[in-house]
């Protein structure tokens, strides 16, 4: 498999990591897909074109191994909000009930 090829399925990953299934390229879609890029950038000097491999193969990198803490945190930061707004109402209810003051008597029930 070719640089191009694998630098794709690589980007194609990491989209059906979050995307679906579906995003995946097989073995000939790379190769194909890879081939086609390949033959692009034959037409920039060759120091440009590898400069564009060699940025988007980072690119690539960085969205593999950053972007799944980055979903972590958002989740806890989320999860913390949640919970501090849980707790905001409760207070609040709890709030409540103490400015209500005590429940008048009622002679259904015996005191």
């Amino acid at each position: 498999m070719s640089a191009a090829a694998g630098l794709l399925q690589g980007i194609h990953v990491v989209i059906a990591t979050r995307r679906g299934q579906h995003w995946l390229l097989s073995d000939d879609e790379a190769k194909h897909y890879g081939g086609a890029l390949s033959n692009a950038l034959r037409h920039l000097p060759v120091t440009m074109a590898q400069k564009y491999v060699d940025f988007t193969a980072l690119a690539v990198a960085v969205c593999m191994y950053e972007a799944p803490r980055i979903a972590i945190d958002m989740g806890i930061r989320r999860q913390m909000q949640q919970q501090a707004a849980a707790v905001q109402r409760a207070n609040g209810q709890a709030g409540q009930a103490y400015a209500m003051g005590p429940i008048a008597p009622n002679s259904e029930f015996p005191q």
